[in-house]
Formats: C-alpha cells, sequence, structure tokens
C-alpha cells in the first residue's frame, strides 16, 4: 500500500502528510508498539480518509497509471509460482489487505502483452472503500487484511464453494494463518510463526526452486 499512497500523494490525490502518517504506523509497528492488526485497521482508514471525496472514476484512471509503473517489480518466484499453479489446472484465490482499485488489476490481465499476459486469479477479496454514487464515503466496506478479516473471507470462499477443498494455503504475515489452517498443504514465506503440519517454508532472497518443483507434485489436482 505504501507506495501507491505515495503515489497519490504526488497526484496530488492524498491528504497533506498521509504517505508520513503511514510511514509513522509502519514504523510503530516494526517497534513493537503497535499489532500487526492494529497497524492494519489504522492503515485502511488512512486510506478511507485519503479517497473520502474522491471519484471512483478518477482513482481507478490513476490506478491504471500506477499499475504501469509498478508491475515490473512484481517478485519473481511468485509470478513463477503463480504461473505454475496456474498451468496445473488450479483455481486461485487471492485474499488480501491491499486495495482493490490496484489489486483487481492483476486478475484482469489486460495490462500485460498477449503472450505473457498471466490469468492467475479466479477471484480477489482485497481491501474495498465505500462508494456511493460514484464516491468515495471515506468509509471502509471490507478489510480482508487482518486476522479477523481473512478468517471471515476464507469462511465465505468455503461457504460459496461448498464441495471444493482449499488444496494450498500461501502466506508471509500472522494474519495469513486463516489461510494456512483451511488448507491441506502451506507455503509460508519469510515467517517463523506461522505454522502448518505440511509446510514448505520459503525466503524471497534465495528461492530453491528445484525444492518448489518437489512440492508442487504433491498439489496436482486429483
Amino acid at each position: 500500500m505504501e507506495s501507491w499512497l505515495a503515489f497519490l500523494e504526488q497526484q496530488s490525490r492524498a491528504a497533506t502528510g498521509t504517505h508520513a502518517l503511514f510511514r509513522q504506523l509502519y514504523n510503530n509497528h516494526k517497534q513493537g508498539n503497535l499489532g500487526y492488526d492494529a497497524f492494519l485497521d489504522s492503515a485502511a482508514q488512512l486510506y478511507a480518509q485519503q479517497l473520502q471525496g474522491s471519484s471512483q472514476k478518477e482513482i481507478l484512471a490513476l490506478a491504471n497509471h500506477y499499475w504501469e509503473q509498478d508491475r515490473p517489480h512484481l517478485f519473481d518466484f511468485a509470478s513463477k509460482l503463480l504461473d505454475h499453479l496456474s498451468h496445473c489446472g488450479f483455481q486461485i484465490i487471492l485474499i488480501s489487505g491491499a486495495p482493490a482499485e490496484v489489486l483487481n488489476l492483476y486478475a484482469q490481465g489486460e495490462y500485460f502483452s498477449k503472450d505473457q499476459r498471466p490469468v492467475w486469479f479466479m477471484e480477489i477479496v482485497a481491501l474495498e472503500m465505500e462508494i456511493d454514487n460514484g464516491i468515495f464515503t471515506g468509509r471502509i466496506a471490507a478489510n480482508p487484511g487482518t486476522l479477523h478479516g481473512k478468517r471471515e473471507a476464507v469462511a465465505q470462499v468455503l461457504a460459496n464453494k461448498s464441495g471444493d477443498v482449499i488444496r494450498l494455503g500461501a502466506g508471509n504475515s500472522n494474519s495469513d494463518q486463516p489461510l494456512l489452517d483451511s488448507a491441506r498443504l502451506a507455503l509460508i514465506v519469510d515467517n517463523t510463526t506461522l505454522t502448518h503440519q505440511n509446510a514448505l517454508r520459503l525466503h524471497t532472497d534465495h528461492v530453491d526452486f528445484a525444492k518448489l518443483e518437489k512440492f508442487f507434485t504433491l498439489l496436482k489436482p486429483q
């Protein structure tokens, strides 16, 4: 969210000092003075206040410009992981506390060339702002980034897909534990606190793709 907030501030679409306030919240969290869920809740409130009074059409247009700048910075390992799972026939659902205005562009795929266009996500559950007659109200509609929010999102996914099984859960923050608990297997990225009895732990600075490929063999849909 931080780079998106900075981009909006540069475009004069953020309240004065919004990015600095976000950094203050983040630093308080890293210093142990603010819990992760409290940080996510406060960041979401800050984002809601920032967008208040803006038109949805205008913010979505800015999101398109931001996406063009941001997509080259996608983690290489994440792209390869998503490609592999997609090609294996998995239906991928992304549950995240990132703003829907940006995250939904991942699902559309229209900003990639045809030969590089990923079709990764069947569904995206993201931070949603309340909109009334095309204008952001300054209130949060849904925040699936927190532990409670992700637990509710997983329950909703399972309720909507009766009979389906979540084969793989992946996460890198403590709030992702419900994503792992709901799945048969888990990928845990750069986090020593998350737990699962059948997990592969990854580090973004050095990914063992051979080990990852071996783990993928356990994920083949039945």
